[in-house]
């Protein structure tokens, strides 16, 4: 069950899911000189959406720009729930992947984290920082330059990545909510653990190798 929502934590996530979402609005519109994409790595982008498209189309896909080529060994399993939720629901291509898919993310990793937060535990202070730091601890390294070199600078990279890269991955993000998802479970159920939940914690941190491998066998470690 969802806990009631503390204001300042719901303050929290709604600034973190704009803060995620906002530079990627544009995304997948139409523009004079073709399709608009706006991201910090547009390659990565374009090539989820020919991947999509080809999974739309055909499964196994094949390399996107590569035809008869199979795509092999590779975590495609964002693609493919964003390929089967087009395909089934004719929806829109672009939109759904750029705008649908990243805000959906953004909202289930605000509502799953807060609730393993709360459980995790209940105190609104660490709820609160639980939930600063989940969004916005990636900024910390603009913010040790501004106080040691007065020099603040967004594009330093950190091990965590900020509310505006977050999605620069999306099969990442998708891998971080399911982690959250399945330690939420493991620890909801810890002292009544059934073989329905242990089953289906494996199946999610399984998964986690064809959401996004570095994030499975982080886990699996």
């Amino acid at each position: 069950t969802i806990p009631t929502l503390d204001p300042i934590a719901l303050i929290l996530i709604v600034v973190g899911v704009i803060a995620q979402t906002f530079p990627y609005l544009r995304m997948g519109i139409r523009v004079p000189e073709g399709i608009s994409i706006v991201a910090h790595n547009p390659d990565d982008h374009i090539w989820h959406a020919g991947l999509i498209r080809e999974l739309i189309s055909r499964f196994p896909a094949h390399e996107p720009g590569m035809s008869g080529v199979l795509l092999k060994d590779y975590h495609y399993w964002f693609n493919l729930l964003t390929a089967d939720l087009i395909r089934v629901f004719h929806l829109p291509a672009l939109q759904t992947q750029f705008i649908g898919m990243y805000v959906l993310s953004a909202v289930l990793l605000g509502i799953i984290s807060y609730s393993f937060a709360h459980y995790l535990y209940p105190s609104k202070l660490f709820t609160r920082l639980f939930m600063f730091l989940l969004f916005f601890s990636g900024d910390i390294a603009g913010w040790y330059m501004l106080v040691l070199h007065k020099t603040f600078n967004m594009n330093l990279s950190s091990l965590i990545n900020n509310g505006t890269k977050f999605l620069d991955s999306p099969a990442f993000a998708l891998s971080i909510i399911t982690t959250f998802t399945g330690l939420y479970l493991l620890f909801y159920h810890k002292n009544r653990l059934s073989k329905h939940i242990i089953i289906l914690c494996a199946f999610l941190f399984s998964s986690l190798l064809e959401f996004k491998v570095y994030t499975g066998i982080t886990i699996m470690l």
